[in-house]
């Protein structure tokens, strides 16, 4: 996911098998997934991945160590509409 800390620690193992299993679906696929200490969307493949931050501390974007960047607990909105999907990050302060 771009984050140097968390995806030497704890990358998704089955990425292979779960491409193999979603690559049948139209482009643009949401998935939805966290925690995972930020927020992040990623494009890959025909999927929209929306990782979801933590309700405890985040990390820095380009950490190779653990260093905390903050200590705002957040949450994903997920909202569906006539067919759109709406999300964002909302920060508790």
């Amino acid at each position: 996911a771009g984050v140097p800390y968390m995806d030497s620690r704890y990358a998704f193992l089955e990425m292979r098998a779960f491409e193999s299993i979603v690559k049948q679906y139209p482009a643009n696929l949401p998935v939805f997934c966290g925690h995972y200490h930020t927020a992040r969307t990623i494009l890959r493949g025909n999927m929209q991945v929306f990782i979801t931050p933590s309700c405890f501390l985040q990390i820095g974007y380009s950490s190779i160590e653990f260093a905390v960047d903050h200590y705002q607990p957040a949450y994903r909105v997920i909202e569906f509409f006539d067919g759109e999907i709406r999300t964002w990050v909302k920060y508790l302060i």
